[in-house]
């Protein structure tokens, strides 16, 4: 009788999470596709075609049905195909990675003071796809005004990542953008504390989401239990 050399059950290898202290670098895959969403149906009319080179962040396409709304290239990259569906539904843009491409710029000058040209500017660079509108978790309409905006401020993906780590040393980015995003509502604005505790004074972090600016206010939301879904 052979002896047994399996264990019961499956024992998968499991990924080092990342160290807190180690650099992030930033890796670009060499294949990434521009597609919908799981149940979501895009028609677009298309800006470039097949083996175009094209900047990170170039308009590909523009939808039907809001001609302000671009989905942008992820990278430098070349199209390597396009496979649109009856009545130009996007099945999916592949893009190749093209070493040393450009970088796509887009004109914010004004967007800071002016809601409409800020709103302008998300859809046009690709953004406004990223907000997701309750409570179906889907893209809201081009002209849809918030009642209030929640910014997520953790991943509880296994094996994510700290969030805190994309924006040390960028603070005060992240301050511009959350003052730009509380421009949109009438209402309040809200960002959960990643470290589930509340962040001390002294904390760059801190002063940023907790900034005043006049007639509008940013909260940082730090208590325990499971973390808010952006779409529920």
């Amino acid at each position: 009788m052979l002896p047994a050399r399996f264990s019961a059950g499956l024992i998968l290898p499991q990924p080092r999470l990342p160290d807190p202290a180690d650099p992030v670098a930033t890796e670009l895959t060499v294949e990434a596709a521009v597609q919908p969403a799981a149940g979501e149906t895009l028609r677009v009319e298309l800006l470039v075609t097949e083996d175009a080179e094209v900047a990170q962040g170039q308009p590909l396409m523009r939808l039907k049905t809001a001609p302000g709304i671009a989905l942008v290239a992820p990278m430098a990259a070349r199209v390597a195909r396009i496979d649109l569906q009856p009545g130009r539904r996007l099945s999916q843009l592949v893009l190749f990675h093209e070493a040393g491409g450009a970088r796509h710029a887009f004109d914010t000058r004004g967007a800071e003071g002016d809601p409409a040209r800020l709103r302008a500017l998300l859809q046009d660079s690709g953004l406004w796809r990223m907000i997701r509108s309750r409570p179906f978790g889907r893209m809201p309409a081009p002209d849809e005004a918030p009642a209030a905006i929640l910014v997520m401020g953790r991943d509880t993906r296994p094996g994510a990542p700290d969030p805190a780590l994309a924006v040390k040393g960028r603070e005060e980015d992240l301050a511009r953008g959350l003052s730009a995003l509380a421009s949109l509502t009438a209402g309040p604005s809200f960002m959960p504390d990643p470290a589930h505790r509340p962040r001390p004074a002294p904390s760059p972090p801190a002063r940023c989401i907790r900034r005043g600016w006049p007639g509008r206010c940013c909260t940082a939301i730090s208590r325990p239990g499971p973390a808010p879904r952006s779409g529920t």
